[in-house]
């Protein structure tokens, strides 16, 4: 792979399996996180699915962020909120399900946002553009 595309400005040049299995991995991660401060705390960290949804969507794009927020909400309502290890909660989890994919929305947006600077970068006074190399300015190179 070119080396441009594996650090490169978009996810999607990276193979959908190897995106999809990092959001899996992540968000495993994440989840022994939160089972570890369950047992340490009594308590469970939910932000480390936060942050494994921010990993995941960043490395692979909002597909795997939102397999990742659906399995930390899998997670979450399972495993980690009483009842334990049953589907039945005790009160409404839509806060939870609200930040998780309030988080993939968020995420999305500012990863674009970050995505069309790097590939359109403003101009700088003066004249000069951000993207010139050496003096050169790459879009006089496809005139």
């Amino acid at each position: 792979m070119v080396p441009s595309q594996e650090r490169g400005i978009s996810p999607y040049t990276r193979p959908a399996l190897r995106r999809y299995s990092a959001a899996l991995v992540i968000t495993a991660i994440a989840a022994a996180g939160v089972a570890v401060s369950v047992w340490f705390l009594s308590l469970p960290f939910f932000l480390l699915f936060v942050a494994a949804i921010f990993f995941a969507q960043a490395y692979g794009g909002i597909g795997p962020g939102i397999l990742s927020a659906s399995v930390a909400l899998g997670l979450s309502l399972y495993a980690f909120l009483p009842p334990h290890l049953n589907w039945a909660t005790e009160g409404a989890p839509w806060r939870l399900v609200g930040v998780y994919f309030a988080a993939v929305l968020i995420i999305y947006l500012a990863s674009n946002r970050a995505r069309s600077n790097l590939r359109h970068p403003h101009d700088e006074p003066g004249g000069s553009s951000s993207a010139q190399v050496d003096g050169r300015d790459p879009a006089s190179e496809l005139r």
